[in-house]
């Protein structure tokens, strides 16, 4: 999201967010953060650990096992003048002392770079990549919220199976005036699955928007995106255009409100077995073929969120619908996901988080299948020496894949206990 005033802090104007934009939102005065890392190591116990049994039947097989985790990281905001960059990279190692099968390490690296060119036009950039083989638990963990404004992150697995992604988007921010802001953006994004049972993506991504600030605290737009998908091994392609209308505003000191209402359309380009003929099979010996098909809907989109952000801590809703290019089995879905997450401190030593979410991810191609989940997690940090923290959380999934005759079951647990060494001033909750 990015201040009313456009990209990297072009027009210095405090204002609400604008949904969808890239940076951070607006403020008045800029503070400078150092990049901080970490290390820490804990004890783990995952269960629901999924994937698909190796050999022709394809069976599906899940197990839980305890075992010990290395994670580290940096993270931070470095700004000067003219520039803004930020950095947040976590990695883990994850031994099992019973189920070497599903040791490994995840990745994750997020970059975003914010400069205002001149006292009309910003530019802004980020990039995000990571690797993972957990579909759920640990810096593996994906949340469907991320989708909202990166399609292109792998959310929703099903099986725990290495995946590498990556993305890259580029925005241009130009002042029309003090009040009304015009921006840019573009990107292109691949997931990529080791395991040739699903599917992996590679997409591009472009939108435009236009706002207008009609008072302090309160900006209305419009907006244009465009979006196309086109996976490997799968013939075919998806096309996504969509439009809609927006409302910022900022509530007092610390709460924002975002509300995008609008519709897509969509266009899909696949294949399906159909029939063939009794007459003609029993001639040619084969009972049924591929054929080319073509499809479009038209569906409703949205994006809600509400935030309060002070100094002791942060609470957000959010809720959004939207088009996805699914989770490797299930190809171009509807995403529909709703969530809460709480954070405070409680005092000089100790911090405190808690989160749920929804999300239901519903095939809208030639695949008809579903799968929802319900997530939440509770997680401690506390501060027991300099530059050492000790960290607690505990994590739940209650997933449902559901087919044209199927039903599969994939909730999992996982508790993590450790001990962190960071300079930070504020104790770290992992994740």
């Amino acid at each position: 999201m990015a201040g009313q005033g456009g990209i990297g802090g072009v027009g210095g104007f405090g204002g609400p967010s604008i949904q969808g934009r890239g940076g951070s939102g607006g403020r008045q005065q800029r503070d400078t953060f150092r990049i901080r890392p970490f290390l820490g190591v804990q004890a783990i116990y995952d269960s629901g650990l999924t994937s698909i049994r190796p050999g022709t039947d394809g069976s599906v097989f899940s197990r839980g096992a305890p075992g010990v985790e290395v994670v580290g990281g940096l993270y931070g905001t470095k700004q000067w003048k003219r520039n803004e960059v930020q950095l947040s990279y976590l990695g883990d190692y994850r031994h099992y002392a019973n189920n070497a099968n599903f040791n490994g390490a995840d990745q994750s690296l997020n970059v975003s770079y914010a400069r205002p060119i001149s006292k009309r036009i910003g530019i802004q950039s980020s990039l995000a990549a990571g690797t993972t083989n957990r579909a759920f638990g640990g810096i593996g963990q994906i949340s469907a919220l991320d989708a909202i404004t990166q399609p292109g992150l792998p959310v929703n697995s099903i099986f725990d199976i290495r995946t590498n992604y990556g993305s890259a988007n580029g925005t241009l921010g130009y002042n029309l005036s003090p009040r009304t802001s015009l921006t840019f953006s573009g990107g292109g994004f691949l997931v990529k699955r080791q395991n040739t049972a699903v599917f992996g993506v590679t997409g591009v991504q472009a939108r435009a928007d236009l706002a207008r600030r009609i008072s302090r605290k309160t900006s209305v737009g419009i907006d244009y995106n465009f979006s196309t998908f086109q996976f490997s091994r799968a013939f075919g392609d998806t096309y996504v255009h969509g439009g809609g209308v927006f409302l910022a505003r900022k509530i007092g000191r610390h709460w924002e409100l975002n509300i995008r209402a609008g519709a897509v359309r969509l266009e899909i380009l696949a294949t399906r077995q159909v029939a063939i003929d009794p007459a003609i099979a029993e001639i040619i010996g084969v009972t049924s073929g591929e054929v080319v098909a073509y499809s479009k809907n038209i569906l409703g989109s949205g994006d809600f969120s509400l935030t309060r952000s002070a100094r002791g801590g942060n609470l957000s809703f959010l809720a959004s619908r939207s088009v996805n290019p699914g989770n490797g089995i299930i190809l171009t879905a509807q995403l529909d996901t709703a969530g809460v997450s709480f954070n405070r401190r409680l005092s000089r030593q100790l911090n405190f988080d808690i989160s749920g979410n929804y999300s239901r991810m519903r095939g809208l191609g030639l695949i008809n299948a579903s799968f929802r989940t319900i997530n939440g997690g509770v997680g401690l940090g506390w501060q027991v020496a300099r530059y050492t923290q000790i960290t607690a959380r505990f994590d739940r999934r209650n997933a449902v894949a559901t087919g044209t005759s199927s039903l599969l079951n994939l909730n999992g647990n996982r508790f993590s206990f450790g001990v962190v060494f960071t300079p930070a001033d504020i104790p770290v909750s992992l994740w």
